[in-house]
């Protein structure tokens, strides 16, 4: 795909493939394209030229609703995201827009607070939590919809040790699930521990894979 903001190229000719069960770091300075790409593939951006393809289709009949289902991107900041002050209503919200029966939301609610490590506070005000603390519910608010794909953008920033470590055991998890991730990061120590693969952009391309 290419892309440009009022005749602006963001990118060019970028390329490549996510796998189920794949996990990708995708890294480059500020200004390198990495949160256009994430925007393009969730459908906030479409592209110029080229195309997105979900499953081996084309995107461009999907809304970004649609896109939605099968991907979920968490913001760099969770203060965008979060919504509801509390977070069993923030976590539940979008199965609860859905119409799903209460013993499945009360169970997903408990499985996605145990695997971002969030267990003991369940009934919590989302005001209570550290920045760190806010970007796993809003992880756990997407893992809920069970996306086949999540974008995750800057997850270890304002996360102390168990944070990490929370977030490694949500990537591997989803691996095993059969799910793709995608994480942006600048946190190199974090991609050398726990990525196979790594993009690398910069002016506007793909310069590894």
């Amino acid at each position: 795909v290419s892309f440009s903001y009022d005749k602006k190229p963001v990118l060019k000719d970028v390329s490549f493939q996510l796998f189920q069960g794949e996990r990708v770091a995708l890294v480059g300075k500020n200004g390198a394209g990495k949160s256009t790409i994430a925007h393009m593939l969730m459908g906030i951006r479409r592209p110029k030229d080229g195309s997105v393809l979900v499953e081996g289709k084309d995107y461009a009949s999907l809304s970004i609703k649609e896109i939605g289902e099968r991907i979920g991107y968490v913001m760099q900041n969770p203060n965008h995201m979060l919504i509801k002050d509390m977070i069993r209503e923030e976590v539940t919200l979008a199965l609860t827009l859905r119409g799903a029966p209460k013993a499945e939301i009360d169970g997903k609610f408990e499985q996605v607070m145990e695997l971002c490590g969030l267990s003991g506070m369940k009934n919590w005000p989302v005001s209570a939590l550290s920045y760190g603390q806010k970007k796993r519910v809003t992880i756990a608010s997407l893992l809920v919809t069970q996306p086949k794909v999540m974008i995750l953008d800057e997850p270890t920033a304002g996360q102390d040790t168990h944070g990490v470590n929370c977030l490694v055991h949500i990537m591997d998890t989803l691996r095993s699930e059969g799910k793709g991730v995608i994480v942006i990061t600048h946190d190199m120590e974090f991609v050398a521990r726990n990525f196979e693969r790594v993009v690398v952009m910069a002016h506007r391309h793909i310069i590894a894979d």
